[in-house]
C-alpha cells in the first residue's frame, strides 16, 4: 500500500508483431496483476519481422526474419530492456541466417540459437553481458521417418535440462537431441 493510495502491482511483457512497414515491430505492455488489465502500451517499430523473443535478466534476445537476403540481416539481436523501451545492445548476424529460437545457458555465459531452415545450431559467447560473434556449433542431418513429409532437419525449439544439457527438438528429424557442450 502506498502512502496516499493503493500501489499497483504490474508486470512487464513484450509481444512481437510480424506485419507490414506500419505495424511490424514489438509491443511493450504493463499488466496490472491485481485485475488483469493492460495499463500501458508502447510500440517499438522494427525494420524486420521479429520471429522469437527470449528475455534473460535485463536483456531480451530477439530473432528477425531476413527479408532482404543480405548477409548482414537476420541473426540474433540483443536489447537492453528499460521500462517499456528496448535499447539495441548488440546485433549479431551470421551469413544472413534466420533463427527461430534462442536461449541463454543457465550460467549466463553462452547464447544458443537454432536455424529451422538450414538445420543449424549456433552459439555466441556472452562477455560483459553482451553477445559476441556467432559460431556454428552443429549441422543437423536427420530426416523424418516419413521422408515425404520431411526430408531434412528442422530444429524448432530449445530448452535446458535441470542439469544444464541443451535440448533441441528437430521437427524434420522426428527426434529430440540432447547436447552437453561442457564435455567437448
Amino acid at each position: 500500500m502506498g502512502l496516499f493510495s493503493r500501489t499497483k502491482t504490474v508486470d512487464l511483457f513484450f509481444v512481437g508483431c510480424d506485419g507490414t512497414d506500419l505495424d511490424r515491430g514489438i509491443y511493450g505492455f504493463y499488466l496490472d496483476v491485481t485485475n488483469g488489465q493492460i495499463v500501458k502500451k508502447k510500440f517499438v517499430k522494427s525494420l524486420a519481422n521479429p520471429i522469437a523473443m527470449r528475455p534473460f535478466g535485463r536483456f531480451m534476445n530477439i530473432t528477425y526474419r531476413n527479408g532482404s537476403g543480405k548477409d548482414v540481416d537476420g541473426g540474433i539481436w540483443q536489447y537492453a530492456m528499460m521500462d517499456l523501451q528496448l535499447g539495441l545492445a548488440q546485433r549479431s548476424p551470421y551469413q544472413g541466417k534466420t533463427y527461430v529460437d534462442t536461449i541463454i545457458s543457465p550460467d549466463g555465459k553462452m547464447c544458443y540459437g537454432i536455424d529451422y531452415y538450414n538445420g543449424e545450431i549456433v552459439s555466441s559467447p556472452i562477455v560483459k553481458s553482451k553477445m559476441t560473434k556467432i559460431h556454428l556449433e552443429g549441422q543437423l542431418s536427420s530426416s523424418s521417418v516419413d521422408p515425404i513429409k520431411q526430408s531434412e532437419s528442422h530444429p524448432s525449439s530449445l530448452c535446458f535440462t535441470p542439469d544444464g544439457k541443451l535440448v533441441v527438438t528437430d521437427l524434420g528429424g522426428d527426434e529430440v537431441l540432447i547436447y552437453d557442450f561442457d564435455e567437448e
